[in-house]
């Protein structure tokens, strides 16, 4: 049926929304779906009728209420659509909207697709930030005893009769469905058998881990092999499989099929730090670098909010202002701070940075000398070792 203004639209829903709901709704769905297709879940579901749930209203309550167009209605109607908030159902005469409940926190950021694009929307310094809104204090049971009384311990009454089956349709607090993919083809079957697992490993692969591999595929556009590779660099070192690895190797691997498609373009000098890997400016920079700083290098890229050539840049200063020497992962998370607080997020200001600080650092170890702080201002001072690494790639 065509959509038009006098058209009949029933709005339903088979549930109250909960705080949390809300919460969920306001903070990690929003910068996702954006305030306009907030703004309308969040009227049709004041506008429900609180006796029945339903509400009948005709397209052009809700154009004029917003002050929007029918063709702005149908965009952000299928904003809601897309991401599991709203299913849309037509015959003849009318639309019936059935508005869903948000996804808990717990599964949103279960979700591989909507985890991901909420990190992509508002960066990683917020997001672990919203994670932490929603994060309840673990209890560790261990040295107390469960005490909790039984039902029947309390309720005695002796049950004389069957209940009667009870129709109707109900509030459920049933776990909202995930987003769907549409188009996008993932063979799991094929990437199961491509594990090679015994007949018992096959059925201890969960339906939630299935939902995780098909739902980075799509959001990463990783095809099965790309998934094969990511999944057998998840386990950590008891050989269990870790969903924090998981997601981590997911996003290096991402950045590194990008490099990929850099490197088929010739780069030389200061300009190949945009295409080569980071662990190739760790070997440039500490020729005898252990395992564990080839290690740490990896998750620094894989957890870097910037390109890859900016990220580059970074661990090149980073190394150099602790005379090669690899810090924490938290200095280069604060180090990726100090770039967004400065609103660097290209490589040519990148470069620009490092060399005016490294000029910046010099002048302050010369204030006794004038003249040798003005030399080393000329000849850019603690960037020489940008110039020499710039030299290594002629």
């Amino acid at each position: 049926m065509n959509s038009k203004l006098n058209t009949n639209v029933k709005i339903l829903i088979g549930e109250s929304l909960s705080i949390d709901d809300l919460n969920v709704l306001s903070l990690l769905y929003m910068p996702i779906i954006g305030s306009r297709a907030y703004t309308l879940y969040m009227t049709m579901y004041s506008a429900l009728n609180r006796s029945s749930n339903t509400r009948v209203v005709k397209q052009s309550d809700i154009t004029d209420l917003f002050g929007i167009t029918l063709n702005t209605l149908n965009i952000e109607r299928k904003r809601l659509e897309a991401i599991g908030l709203l299913n849309t159902y037509t015959n003849d005469s009318e639309f019936v909207y059935l508005l869903k409940a948000p996804l808990s926190a717990r599964s949103f950021f279960k979700d591989g697709v909507l985890a991901i694009y909420l990190k992509n929307r508002v960066g990683d310094a917020l997001f672990e930030k919203l994670v932490n809104i929603f994060r309840l204090e673990s209890f560790d049971k261990k040295g107390y005893k469960n005490v909790t009384e039984l039902f029947d311990n309390v309720y005695k009454d002796e049950i004389t009769e069957d209940l009667d089956n009870i129709d109707g349709y109900f509030p459920d607090k049933s776990i909202n469905s995930s987003i769907k993919t549409g188009d996008f083809k993932f063979d799991y079957d094929y990437f199961v058998e491509s594990l090679n697992l015994t007949l018992v490993q096959r059925k201890n692969l969960s339906a939630q881990l299935q939902m995780n591999i098909e739902n980075t595929a799509y959001a990463y556009n990783f095809n099965e092999e790309d998934m094969l590779v990511v999944y057998h660099r998840s386990f950590d070192q008891t050989g269990n499989f870790s969903i924090v690895k998981f997601q981590r190797e997911a996003k290096l691997l991402k950045k590194l099929k990008e490099q990929e498609k850099l490197n088929k373009t010739t780069v030389t000098g200061i300009d190949s730090l945009k295409v080569i890997e980071p662990v190739e400016v760790l070997k440039t920079i500490v020729p005898n670098a252990t395992s564990e700083q080839y290690e740490l290098i990896e998750r620094v890229s894989a957890e870097s909010p910037f390109d890859l050539g900016v990220t580059n840049v970074i661990i090149m200063h980073v190394l150099n202002k602790n005379d090669k020497i690899c810090p924490s992962l938290n200095y280069f998370k604060k180090t990726f701070e100090t770039f967004k607080s400065k609103n660097i997020n290209n490589f040519d200001d990148a470069i620009k940075f490092v060399k005016a600080q490294g000029t910046y650092e010099k002048k302050e170890d010369n204030k006794e000398n004038k003249d040798t702080k003005k030399k080393e201002t000329t000849t850019s001072g603690g960037s020489e070792w940008l110039e020499n690494f710039k030299k290594q790639f002629k």
